[in-house]
């Protein structure tokens, strides 16, 4: 074996081996650092002096700088920045050119990464207007703590950083209720050597997290749901006399999940399905926030999202983590799929249905308060999808050619319509794809542009003039009286009103309200009474403190017991995030619907403090230090909660035991 470095030959060095047949031996050489910053390592493998094989590598010495701020993509308000100017998401969900037919997905596993192809691939998509990347999975290696164990990452990175092209960057363990694990993934981070890494766009948490009534899928949310009716009705009594319905409990005497009859058809357990989803909403914006607040504040330079799914509005049996408004406050930008918008798999979708999508761009523009809207997948397979291979389909029928270029044509005339930021088409590689059995690629296998790139060099130059023009219409939603039926009824009026050349947005009774006039509609239509929570005023706690004399604060949640010192004031603070449209007003005098922090306690009294700004729907309210006890004494039991003075109590509840020791 013979080690050469540089054309000119830099350096060789020779070793002498003994393989039996069927076996392998490893050589390891310390190699100088060139005079270049990049080299040609070749190594050739010799028998009786002739040589049977080579293999050339590049060698990279190079010192990193230090990464700016502005090297890093930012949001501001509904536009993405960098390096001080607006930026779009010309994206591709990418696998190398050379995976048709190939057994596994791993773009950057040892035996198969291949930085020649890599490097080729980057350079077409420079050429063409792809910035961006998706669908770039973490690297799992076999051995974590090998010095070389994350090579190929970090080379793929530097790669994407020299060609200007960023990356959607999927972490395993990142996901809530499926294992999130923050420790985790700022360990991970940490031995990968990425958290500086500017070629990193965002951490994506979570890959198409939909959930539904079929096999047991909303199991999960048994315990929560349960948890959040006595939380926000007071009572399992309350809850189904507000509902006028009785369901048939558990064997254990829970409520159940919603079954699929209930969420696809309107029945007398319209109010209860209501609640469920505000259930959902509330749960899952928990966990989110509990994933995305320690990773934000490890590196708050990496933007925070992930791909939603084909989920569209809310609608029928979808229960998506994207149609929580928490979720979405707790992510920067929202990232849409367009299979929904499909006629099936492999038949041509009219026109019309794939320009319904943009509903889906008004929503999530309006549930986010206009964070940008990049759509993260959608495509056609121009080969089939599912069936077995068959010779024949070496071959792609030039008819499904064209319609994948009128599905892609149609695609990112509705993204620019309807005010995207960005898109990322499923996917860069053609050929036969292994497993799903199909080909959604833009390139031929032996690289060659399909009719589909077309319309991305037409297209992707666009999105820099997306504008956000004042609507001309409006589309009026109430998904709780709709959410059977939400998609069909809403996606046919926007057709309409585009088709008339209008500008629609979407906005429901709460939007443009306050705390002080918003309907008080509780969930499910019905009428707020005190017991049930209202549509349009809703909180989550960011942090709820507890501080006895003059001691640390303590973060407190749900439950807890806390020991305070006897005789000792108890003080309170609190951040609040609002979860509902309607703007919460700081109080001024005793004017209804300003906005406290209430502690109840088991006595009657009750201690409030008030917001310290006017606080809109998606932002955090400030509530300043206050004076919860005067003297602490023996247990007693605080319950917390947010109100509009005069009008309602809302959101989420803390109970908390307090017990005075010497």
């Amino acid at each position: 074996v013979v080690g050469g470095m540089g054309s000119a030959g830099i350096a060789q060095q020779v070793a002498h081996l003994n393989v039996k047949a069927g076996r392998r031996a490893t050589v390891t050489w310390p190699v100088p650092v060139p005079v270049a910053a990049r080299s040609d390592i070749r190594v050739d493998l010799l028998s009786d002096g002739r040589v049977i094989d080579t293999i050339t590598h590049e060698l990279v010495a190079e010192e990193r700088k230090p990464a700016k701020p502005d090297d890093f993509v930012r949001v501001e308000g509904d536009q993405f920045m960098l390096h001080g100017k607006p930026w779009y998401f010309k994206g591709i969900n990418y696998r190398p050119s050379y995976v048709g037919g190939y057994p596994h997905l791993n773009l950057m596993a040892r035996e198969c990464y291949d930085p020649e192809i890599i490097e080729r691939d980057l350079a077409w998509m420079n050429s063409i207007g792809i910035n961006a990347l998706s669908a770039v999975h973490a690297l799992g290696p076999p051995d974590p703590d090998a010095p070389d164990a994350y090579r190929d990452q970090l080379d793929f990175l530097d790669r994407c950083e020299r060609h200007g092209i960023k990356v959607f960057f999927f972490l395993p363990n990142a996901r809530p209720f499926a294992g999130a694990d923050p420790e985790w993934v700022k360990s991970y981070i940490d031995r990968a050597g990425i958290k500086d890494r500017p070629a990193i766009m965002c951490w994506e948490l979570s890959w198409e997290p939909i959930h539904g009534p079929w096999s047991n899928g909303l199991d999960f949310m048994l315990e929560p749901w349960n948890r959040w009716v006595v939380e926000r009705y007071g009572s399992v009594a309350n809850a189904i006399d507000d509902w006028q319905y009785q369901p048939e409990l558990t064997p254990d005497g829970k409520l159940p999940v919603p079954t699929t009859e209930m969420v696809t058809q309107h029945g007398q357990w319209d109010v209860m399905v209501a609640a469920f989803r505000r259930a959902w909403s509330d749960v899952l914006s928990r966990g989110y926030r509990e994933m995305v607040e320690p990773l934000r504040a490890y590196d708050p330079q990496h933007l925070i999202s992930f791909r939603f799914g084909a989920c569209g509005i809310p609608s029928g049996q979808a229960f998506a983590h994207a149609h929580s408004p928490g979720v979405l406050k707790h992510v920067d930008f929202m990232n849409p799929e367009g299979y929904s918008l499909m006629a099936g798999w492999t038949k041509v979708t009219p026109a019309d249905d794939w320009r319904k999508g943009g509903l889906v761009t008004l929503y999530f523009r309006h549930f986010s308060q206009e964070k940008p809207v990049v759509w993260m997948e959608f495509g056609y397979t121009v080969n089939g999808i599912f069936d077995a291979w068959t010779q024949p389909r070496v071959n792609t029928d030039p008819q499904q050619l064209a319609e994948q270029k009128a599905a892609y044509q149609a695609l990112y005339a509705m993204f620019i319509e309807s005010g995207a930021r960005g898109a990322a088409p499923w996917w860069l590689p053609g050929g036969f794809r292994l497993g799903e059995n199909s080909d959604f690629g833009i390139l031929d296998p032996d690289g060659a542009e399909r009719p589909a790139c077309e319309v991305l060099r037409k297209h992707l130059p666009q999105f820099d003039a997306v504008r956000h023009d004042l609507p001309t219409a409006h589309i009026d939603l109430n998904l709780d009286s709709h959410y059977a039926d939400a998609w069909e009824t809403y996606s046919a009026e926007y057709l309409r009103l585009v088709k008339e050349g209008k500008r629609p947005d979407v906005r429901t009774a709460g939007t443009g309200t306050t705390s002080a006039n918003c309907p008080l509609t509780a969930v499910g239509n019905r009428p707020y009474n005190g017991h049930n929570p209202p549509v349009y005023l809703n909180a989550e706690f960011n942090s709820l403190e507890i501080r006895s004399g003059d001691g640390p604060w303590r973060s407190v949640n749900d439950g807890d017991t806390v020991e305070v010192k006897a005789e000792q004031p108890v003080r309170c603070r609190a951040s609040v995030g609002n979860l509902a449209e309607a703007t919460w007003l700081a109080p001024k005098g005793d004017e209804p619907g300003g906005v406290l922090l209430a502690g109840r306690l088991p006595n009657g009294q009750e201690r409030t403090a008030p917001i310290a700004a006017d606080t809109p729907f998606l932002q955090d309210a400030r509530v300043a230090e206050f004076v919860l006890i005067e003297r602490a004494e023996g247990e007693t039991t605080v319950s917390f909660a947010m109100a509009a003075r005069s009008r309602a109590d809302f959101g989420e509840r803390r109970t908390v035991r307090l017990k005075a020791t010497p």
